[in-house]
């Protein structure tokens, strides 16, 4: 009986072209996982861009109606801010809000008088920070919660720093809501610094 031998060329010619087959299909089978995690990816992406965004337009809303309110009066004494802001139940329904301030615009000629009247207020200890003489000020008088960590912000300077400044002139000038980019706040202290933005 005689036996066919298949040459060793043929062999390895049928291993090369298995194993070429196998490599096609291994990597057709990866760029289509890629593709499948990346379209997933995208999708949550989108999904968390958009949620951010209704948080943020939820929370200009509450900026616009603090608006409201010195808009409509004469004068807002610190009793009403408290309960207004106190109305809107930040901890509840606002959580990314570590606090609502208002800071009138000072002029460098308006700065002792309007110390004096901060002190008779019952703020014997008053003062605007940074300390130093400058053209306009715009101190923090109102913050709410006015409890722990934002008591150290009363007094600020929010016009001091160029990117609160910036922000705030935008504000101003294009009549919307205008947001730092990342800074630490004045609430922060040494420990555990977190990062965040106006």
């Amino acid at each position: 009986m005689k036996v066919s031998r298949i040459p060793h060329f043929l062999t390895a010619l049928v291993f090369l072209t298995s194993l070429l087959a196998s490599f096609a299909l291994w990597n057709f089978a990866q760029r289509s996982a890629e593709n499948e995690l990346q379209v997933e990816f995208d999708f949550h992406a989108h999904e968390m861009i958009d949620d951010i965004n209704q948080r943020m337009a939820t929370y200009v809303q509450v900026l616009f109606g603090v608006r409201a309110l010195f808009t409509g009066s004469d004068s807002v004494t610190r009793e009403e801010f408290s309960t207004y802001v106190s109305s809107l139940q930040l901890q509840e329904q606002y959580p990314g809000i570590q606090g609502l301030s208002h800071a009138p615009l000072i002029t460098h000629a308006e700065k002792s008088t309007h110390i004096a009247e901060m002190r008779k207020q019952g703020f014997a200890d008053y003062s605007i920070k940074p300390a130093g003489e400058r053209e306009l000020y715009t101190p923090v008088i109102y913050i709410e919660p006015f409890s722990d960590r934002n008591l150290r912000v009363l007094g600020y300077d929010t016009y001091f720093e160029s990117e609160r400044r910036a922000a705030m002139v935008q504000a101003r000038d294009t009549d919307r809501a205008s947001v730092t980019s990342k800074l630490t706040l004045v609430q922060e202290s040494n420990a555990q610094v977190q990062s965040g933005f106006l």
